[in-house]
């Protein structure tokens, strides 16, 4: 098993979906489409928030051979790199749009709304400019979250900052 941890966690519901498109979404340069479905390494791939001593931090966990440990971190950094460069405003587009119909496809099984309390617990600031809004009606929550806090801007400085991250090997690995 392989846990790559990264200090990139600014916004959690930012982070959230940067890290949800550079694992399953990036068409083409995803984290799942090099590692597991190219190269065959593994069986899944997951990156997602993981709140380690109060702190969310972004988590890569991934399970592959002894011995291909080495071509995991590379195509970890390829992954990256080209999920980020080929980022624009129509992948965003498309991005919300996809979220938006998972969603409403989601909402139709209650325990969907459950991922308010994760982001209360990775970090309850982050949900001060939309308790209202969950307070009265969801929907309004959920459409200025994805009008106003998860922007193209913000998900691509969120990416850049992987990125530099990753690009400077400045993250935590262990293998086990």
């Amino acid at each position: 098993m392989t846990n790559i941890t990264l200090d990139a966690v600014e916004n959690t519901l930012v982070s959230g979906a940067t890290l949800y498109y550079l694992s399953d979404l990036a068409e083409n340069t995803s984290l799942d489409d090099l590692i597991r479905q190219k190269n065959g390494l593994t069986y899944g791939v997951q990156f997602y928030m993981n709140m380690i001593a109060y702190k969310p931090f972004a988590s890569f966990v991934c399970d592959v051979s002894v011995g291909k440990e080495e071509e995991l971190l590379k195509l970890f950094k390829e992954s990256i790199n080209l999920s980020v460069d080929a980022f624009s405003e129509e992948k965003y587009n498309n991005y919300m749009k996809t979220a938006k119909l998972k969603r409403t496809i989601g909402n139709l099984n209650l325990e969907a709304h459950g991922i308010w309390f994760y982001y209360d617990y990775l970090n309850a600031l982050d949900l001060d400019d939309v308790r209202d809004l969950l307070a009265n009606n969801m929907e309004d929550a959920y459409n200025y979250v994805e009008s106003e806090i998860i922007t193209y801007s913000k998900m691509k400085e969120s990416m850049e900052t992987i990125r530099t991250l990753v690009n400077n090997d400045v993250f935590g690995k262990v293998y086990t």
